[in-house]
Order: structure tokens, then sequence, then C-alpha cells
């Protein structure tokens, strides 16, 4: 089912993640290249990179310097980003402002070296009585109005780092769904006051059974939508791990079924451990040959769409073409995983139908 290119891309993560003994990988000029290049549109480069150098791979010096540049490159954004992170905690501190960190440096941390992820923007939650609150002390604070991007967040740059305020962290395409999970939310923002340190800053993040959910809900939410990277399952596999003894598994697998996302859920762990090298002990169900077969559905279209599918896109341009393209790409992804998210899956396509529909008719 893999090349020897993305064979090779495995063997490498595994050794990163869980500091594995050495690995010994043989490649040609040409798999040198192809590897740099998957494991950036997985967004892991730096993590096969620190491998190579690790285990004093027979690369090349040009190629063990291109892997070392690349590594500094991205520990230097890192530590960018986290000196504005904790700016930021301490600033909504100070306002006495209820939110909450998701994803990107946050999952860092579980990483052996934290500055090796390749990181994106920053993500936090805020509920509805603090989403206005924090938008007004934002453009406060950079000096001009911040329009809301899409339902879900609005974007905006303070000190040069992009940043997403999130009114909603993840979008169902069953209404029940959707007040299940906010109801989850919500409670889980008012129960809870789980912290993980930054720079010696607490930074608030959701507990670990929620944000074990919800780690898994934005990658499956983005592989029926237009794909994801390697990036994400390394955080769920990552997280599964350091926090086995904190994951309530009976609440995890009652919101699961209550979201019908269950069987979707069960299918990543063939990615997690097989692939990854999660211990199978660490995923809190056992995989079966059904979970296999789904599984390697969700690795092909991650390996051939890569991060956030930028690749996939044939018109380029932004416009109602690039918009129709987008929707036709979402519609087959979620055409592919009707079996085991049925409700998420099938509601979604009409949604998809009225989309074409407006941009058609505004074109």
């Amino acid at each position: 089912m893999f090349d020897d290119i993305y064979m090779i891309l495995f063997a490498l993560l595994r050794n990163e993640l869980w500091q594995e003994d050495g690995v010994e990988v043989t490649l040609s000029e040409e798999d040198k290249k192809r590897l740099f290049e998957a494991a950036k549109k997985q967004a892991v480069i730096g993590l096969v990179a620190n491998a190579l150098i690790r285990n004093n791979a027979a690369i090349g010096r040009e190629w063990a310097f291109k892997a070392l540049t690349l590594t500094k490159q991205i520990v230097a954004s890192n530590e960018r980003i986290n000196g504005e992170l904790v700016k930021f905690a301490i600033f909504m501190h100070t306002n006495k402002v209820v939110y909450r960190v998701v994803k990107g440096q946050t999952v860092a941390t579980l990483y052996p070296n934290p500055l090796l992820r390749c990181s994106g923007d920053i993500d936090f939650y805020c509920d509805a009585n603090n989403f206005n609150l924090t938008k007004n002390l934002v453009e406060k604070a950079i000096g001009k109005n911040v329009e809301n991007n899409s339902a879900k967040h609005i974007e905006f740059k303070m000190n040069g780092v992009q940043y997403e305020l999130h009114s909603k962290l993840t979008e169902f395409s069953y209404g029940k769904h959707q007040e299940y999970w906010e109801r989850i939310l919500d409670r889980d923002i008012r129960e809870n006051k789980c912290v993980v340190k930054i720079n010696d800053t607490d930074v608030p993040v959701l507990s670990p059974t929620i944000n074990a959910l919800y780690i898994f809900c934005h990658i499956f939410y983005h592989l029926i939508i237009n794909g994801i990277g390697l990036r994400q399952f390394c955080d769920l596999a990552l997280f599964l791990d350091r926090y086995k003894e904190d994951i309530d598994k009976e609440e995890l697998d009652k919101h699961l079924k209550s979201l019908g996302i269950k069987k979707a859920f069960t299918a990543t762990g063939y990615i997690l451990v097989e692939l990854l090298g999660l211990k199978e002990e660490n995923f809190p169900y056992c995989i079966s040959k059904r979970d296999r077969k789904v599984g390697k559905r969700m690795v092909a279209s991650v390996m051939e769409d890569g991060n956030w599918a930028r690749d996939k896109h044939k018109v380029k341009k932004k416009g109602v073409m690039h918009s129709i393209e987008t929707g036709y790409i979402s519609l087959m992804q979620s055409m592919k995983y009707v079996d085991v998210a049925p409700m998420e899956c099938i509601l979604r396509m009409p949604r998809l139908g009225m989309f074409f529909l407006e941009k058609l008719h505004k074109g």
C-alpha cells in the first residue's frame, strides 16, 4: 500500500516520537528529495530531519546541512511563538478572561523536543460570555477592528503571530451532535482548570478526556472536508500516551458514541499504533480488521492530500471556481467516510450542495 519513501518516513517518525534505538536508512539522491518533500507535505519535517541527524544517517553533507538548517528554523519559529503565547496568556489573565488554548504549542509540549514540532497559528476558544470581551480587548491592543473570518472564528495578528479566536471549536453536521458537543465543552470549562507549562507560564487547556476528544474531532473534521497531515496524528498518539492514566475511557467512549464518530476514532488506531508506534495498550480500543481497513483508507488520503490538502487544488487563484473546487473536494472526502460516521458525512452533503448553488449564482 505504501511506497518505500512513506515506509522510511513512518520509521523515522516512530524513532523520533518514542526516541527508539537507531534506525538505518539507505537513500538515493532522488529518495532524499522525495523524503524531504513528503515530510514537508505532512508538516513533520522537523521530526524527520532531527531523526536523520540524531541517527547519523548517511545522507551526505548537502542534505545533512539542509536538515540542520530546517531544524534550526523550526526551533527559532517555535521559540518566537512560545514567547508570544506567554505574553498573550499574561494579557488574558490580567484581564480576567476565561479561555482555553487548543492544539499547537500546547500539544508540542508532549514531544521529546517540543521545539521540533512544525508550528502554526495559536488557536484558542472563548465561550459566548468571553468572546466579545476578548475581541474588544484584542482590537484595543492591536489598534484596529477584527472582522469575522468564518462562522467559527476570527483571525488576527499580534506582534507578527497569527491567532484564531474560536466561538466554535468544531462544526458538526448534525444539530444534535453540535448541541451535545457545546454542552460537554461548556461543562468542561466550568468544572476543570487544567494548564500546561510553556516557558514556566501556565496556559489553560481542556481536560485530558475532552482534549483527546477534541484533537480527534479536529482530525476527522478536516479529513472529511479537505484532508489533513500526519502532524495531527502524531499529536494524538503522543497525547494518548502521555495522558493514558488521566483520560476517562468510559466517558470518552460515551462521547464518541453520542457524537456518532466512534467507528472513525477506532479506525485511527491503525495509524497511531501500527504506523506511528503508539503502544497498543495505550489506545483505548482493540483494533479490528474493519478498523485496519478503514485506517488504511484514511492514511491513503493523508498521503495523497497532505496537510490541509494544499496541493490538491488545480485552480490556484482564489475566486468562484476555486470555491467550487473546494466544495467538490469536500464532497468527495465526505463520501469516503459515510460508513464510519454516516450522520456527519451524509448531512454535510446538502450543505455542500447549497454551497455549490450559491457560488454558481454569484459567479
